[in-house]
């Protein structure tokens, strides 16, 4: 008996040993793993990638026009207004350009289609570079005529209506108004031009920019993109001065695995084109989210946006600021961290929810002495002082004067996620062009979005203890909180954090996990060993 007991221990002794040193040996091969190859949430690419593109695979180009360019999604104006753009462009500068409207968000219903013939020239003997958009070019151009088709039957009444309550000059003998399949609205030659009665202007060719895109650093396959002058995002005057861009227009012969584009160039004024209703998500689920161009903002203000969502209704934002239309020149660095709140779908553009967003910490890096003076001088007398590539935090007493940024802040925004081909894409509402101030009323929610934000993975951010806002105690109304809970967590207490809590490399938790199986695993192992036969 005393043998057997000893053979029993040693077996159980062999058996723990084993499976002890194969957690530690796979333990030790995960946190390998861990460390050469991110943690990821679904096939996307790495974040970094995508902004690299933003900086190293634009190029722009001198404002060569000719050929035909198309819208490269369904886009939603002000108001909103839905829109496909189809604009054509000849070597003397004449241009006829397309507007088709619709009813749904997606761009599956047709509503009218406004066509337009004129002729684009430079402001002088080349083009004149911008000075309202560094990087754009400044064009001058002349309508000549504009005319409206409308491809529904209530469409057609009512704009048979504003023609012939409105547009006494534009009437003319050749077809009678009940059978007219056309209506003209602007005509040089006559006196004919009652576009306000639309709501029609053409100033977004006022400015203008090509960039040609690559897909990769060694590929040799390039996109040109056109850009064109921004709408109002309040129509409250026919004329406006653009000040940045409107969604961006794929040139027709290098456009590849676009099938918007393709809809388009098969289409015509009679038969406007018909797209197929993309995929909505109404789940700001935990993601990564980086920009995929250089944006532009009213006056002469250049950045890209990384935004990360985690599962606790949190929310952490890098704004990168720059000088240059390219952003390559930085200047200073926003990082906010608050919360969220996702509500119901929104009533005037189809696949958005409402949300609400919290800003509780703000922190400011400016990068150059230039700007580091810029917001030290709006400060004034108070301490501390802002240093250059050092985080200065602000709090609810020291708000950025510079920028008009204080805590706390809260907008309430407009949100849609849209997925095209295998990438999926963050919609955020845009800012209003005149006054460019935040959405701080529900009333003031935006109607259309700024540049679109893609998915894509970042192992860090989901591990980072400073992005957790989570443990802090909030109120339901935020303007009634102190900012006592705008204190990032101390060296100290983030070291005793650490120390204690599971990383993704495989932690303290893991291993006692992994021993406890062990344990489990020879305890069954002994109940077979000492099993009777």
């Amino acid at each position: 008996m005393p043998a057997m007991k000893v053979t029993y221990l040693l077996r159980m002794a062999i058996i723990a040993g084993i499976f002890h040193g194969n957690a530690i040996a796979v333990e030790r091969e995960e946190k390998k793993t861990n460390e050469n190859f991110p943690k990821a949430k679904g096939n996307f690419p790495q974040c970094q990638v995508i902004l690299n593109n933003v900086l190293e695979r634009s190029t722009v180009l001198p404002l060569n026009l000719t050929g035909r360019w198309t819208s490269i999604r369904c886009e939603i104006r002000p108001g909103p207004q839905f829109v496909l753009r189809d604009y054509t462009f000849e070597n003397e500068g004449q241009f006829l350009l397309s507007h088709h409207y619709y009813l749904d968000a997606a761009c599956t219903r047709p509503s009218y289609t406004v066509t337009s013939r004129g002729k684009v020239m430079p402001t002088s003997e080349v083009w004149a570079q911008s000075f309202r958009i560094p990087g754009a070019t400044e064009v001058s151009y002349v309508q000549k005529k504009v005319a409206v088709r409308p491809h529904t039957k209530q469409k057609r009444e009512e704009i048979r209506d504003i023609w012939r309550s409105k547009c006494r000059g534009c009437e003319d003998k050749t077809s009678p108004s009940n059978s007219r399949k056309t209506f003209p609205f602007y005509h040089s030659f006559r006196k004919c031009d009652c576009l306000e009665a639309i709501n029609f202007h053409l100033g977004e060719l006022e400015i203008m920019k090509i960039i040609e895109k690559y897909k990769s650093e060694r590929s040799l396959d390039s996109q040109l993109h056109l850009y064109v002058g921004n709408v109002k995002t309040k129509y409250d005057s026919r004329y406006y001065l653009p000040s940045t861009y409107q969604d961006p227009m794929m040139f027709a012969r290098r456009q590849r695995e676009c099938d918007v584009c393709e809809r388009i160039l098969h289409s015509t004024s009679h038969n406007p084109p018909i797209l197929l209703s993309p995929f909505y998500s109404f789940t700001l689920f935990p993601a990564s989210w980086v920009s995929v161009r250089c944006e532009v903002r009213p006056g002469k203000i250049f950045l890209t946006r990384e935004l990360y969502f985690m599962s606790s209704s949190t929310w952490h934002g890098t704004y990168s600021y720059f000088k240059d239309p390219g952003c390559s020149s930085p200047t200073y660095k926003l990082r906010a961290i608050g919360r969220y709140t996702v509500g119901k779908p929104s009533r005037v553009i189809d696949g958005a929810f409402e949300s609400t967003f919290e800003v509780l910490e703000l922190y400011l890096t400016t990068q150059n002495e230039t700007v580091t003076a810029l917001f030290n001088s709006y400060r004034g007398l108070l301490k501390p002082q802002i240093k250059t590539y050092t985080e200065f935090q602000a709090t609810k007493e020291n708000g950025l004067d510079a920028i008009g940024l204080y805590l706390p802040h809260k907008e309430y925004e407009i949100l849609r996620i849209v997925k095209n081909g295998k990438d999926l894409f963050l919609f955020t509402g845009r800012r209003p062009t005149v006054g460019g101030r935040s959405p701080n009323k529900p009333g003031k929610r935006a109607t259309s979005f700024q540049d679109e934000l893609q998915q894509c993975d970042n192992a860090e951010i989901g591990s980072d203890k400073r992005w957790d806002v989570s443990r802090y105690q909030f109120d339901n109304n935020i303007e009634k909180k102190q900012s006592s809970y705008l204190i990032m967590p101390s060296k100290a207490e983030s070291l005793t954090e650490s120390s204690t809590t599971t990383s993704p490399a495989g932690g303290s938790g893991n291993r006692v996990q992994r021993f406890s199986l062990s344990l489990i695993l020879c305890m069954v192992a002994a109940q077979w060993i000492t099993k009777p036969y």
